[in-house]
């Protein structure tokens, strides 16, 4: 029976080991620099940001998601007269997924503010060294 105990323990204690050791979510009590993050990736959220023509961005917002707490900012672009929702989820300052906006996401209900940081982004630092060469 003692044995039987001892490696029940065994087995609980690698349980809270993996979940000790996994990289920790998003704890969403900072709101991120949404503009800067989504002006830093807007290829990855749109496609070409040339044929988007003029875009407006929401604020961040907390939101479930597959991986965890996130950040939700929406994206809004008017392309031929029909407007294009996009969401992108961040977390740790980091995009970590991007799609063109379901219903589940609420895009069409927020409220923007023009857009344009992406135009006129910096390069970081680490990455000006490797244009240079």
């Amino acid at each position: 029976m003692r044995l039987l105990y001892s490696v029940m323990a065994l087995a609980l204690t690698g349980c809270a080991l993996e979940t000790a050791l996994l990289p920790g979510a998003d704890d969403l009590t900072r709101e991120p620099n949404y503009r800067a993050v989504v002006a830093n990736n807007i290829e990855t959220i749109v496609g070409d940001p040339r044929k988007i023509g003029g875009t407006e961005i929401s604020s961040a917002r907390r939101t479930d998601f597959l991986k965890g707490p996130a950040w939700l900012v929406c994206m809004k672009s008017n392309v031929y007269q029909q407007p294009m929702y996009y969401a992108a989820f961040i977390q740790n300052e980091k995009l970590v997924d991007s799609r063109l906006a379901v219903t589940l996401d609420q895009c069409e209900a927020q409220a923007y503010t023009r857009f344009d940081d992406w135009r006129s982004r910096v390069i970081p630092v680490r990455d000006q060294d490797k244009e240079r060469r």
